[in-house]
């Protein structure tokens, strides 16, 4: 979902989404290596957004993508784990990104 407000020549925006995500990890050390555990469950997007238009169709912005993790369950490549995975219940991580675009 997606909404925005329009201030003269800057867009002002703001991106939400849900959906399901899944992390894994690879481990190098020696105890673990070849082992991959991660986590998996619901996960909520929020991006708020500026886009500066150069002309009266193509604009330039920047957005900031944060992703909110809420994993409850554990999940474990199979025959590789040799005992329960603690799963986090809560993380986040975050992507910062430049926009081109053209309206039509």
């Amino acid at each position: 979902m997606r909404t925005g407000v329009d201030v003269g020549r800057v867009d002002l925006g703001l991106e939400f989404g849900l959906g399901y995500s899944q992390q894994v990890a690879s481990y190098v050390h020696d105890d673990f290596r070849g082992q991959r555990f991660g986590t998996r469950g619901f996960a909520a997007r929020v991006t708020p957004l500026i886009a500066v238009y150069l002309t009266r169709r193509i604009y330039l912005g920047l957005r900031w993508d944060v992703t909110f993790n809420f994993h409850r369950s554990a999940a474990c490549s199979p025959g590789r784990c040799t005992e329960p995975v603690k799963a986090p219940f809560f993380g986040h991580h975050s992507l910062l990104g430049v926009m081109f675009g053209v309206t039509i």
